[in-house]
């Protein structure tokens, strides 16, 4: 039987199988582990409803909530572009997108082979840091695209390298 369960560090709702209840799971958006478990069940209590907690007192930004985005009253200057609802307990590392990018570009002018392998090699790291959630995961899409720059300009420099030696040396100036 399938359930739905919560996750409790970003909130999306999964659907999980009933046999994994009570076994650790992870959320397949934000990679965190924890125990699925049901939320509680008020409908089989008898009694009137708890009453609703006094509103706290709002400071200065949307993280200073114990509840979730979904779950707390919705505030005129509420932003729609935060994407977490609970604080992290360590914050992300931020990206560098705009650097792999411009070492990925610069590869197609400057020195490619060292270009290239820069924008190679910091990307591949940025972007499984990315996967293990130590990295701001927003600057994606630009650290792979400097990632594939850096790769082909780094390829493409040393295979024609290697052609105009052959050439040479085919035309004998290697004799």
């Amino acid at each position: 039987m399938v359930e739905t369960i919560r996750c409790p560090d970003c909130c999306r709702h999964l659907q999980i199988d009933s046999v994994w209840l009570g076994q650790t799971v992870q959320c397949p958006e934000c990679r965190r582990h924890f125990t699925a478990t049901l939320p509680p069940d008020d409908s089989t209590k008898p009694g009137p409803p708890p009453a609703a907690p006094p509103p706290r007192e709002r400071l200065d930004d949307d993280n200073d909530y114990d509840v979730c985005r979904e779950h707390r009253p919705r505030l005129d200057d509420d932003d729609d572009d935060d994407d977490w609802c609970h604080p992290r307990s360590r914050p992300l590392a931020p990206h560098r997108a705009n650097m792999v990018l411009t070492f990925g570009i610069l590869s197609c002018f400057v020195v490619p082979i060292v270009m290239g392998s820069i924008a190679w090699f910091m990307g591949r790291a940025d972007l499984r840091a990315m996967d293990e959630g130590r990295m701001d995961p927003s600057g994606r899409s630009m650290t792979q695209t400097g990632s594939i720059l850096g790769i082909v300009m780094a390829v493409f420099h040393l295979l024609s390298m290697i052609g105009i030696v052959a050439l040479l040396y085919w035309m004998g100036e290697f004799h």
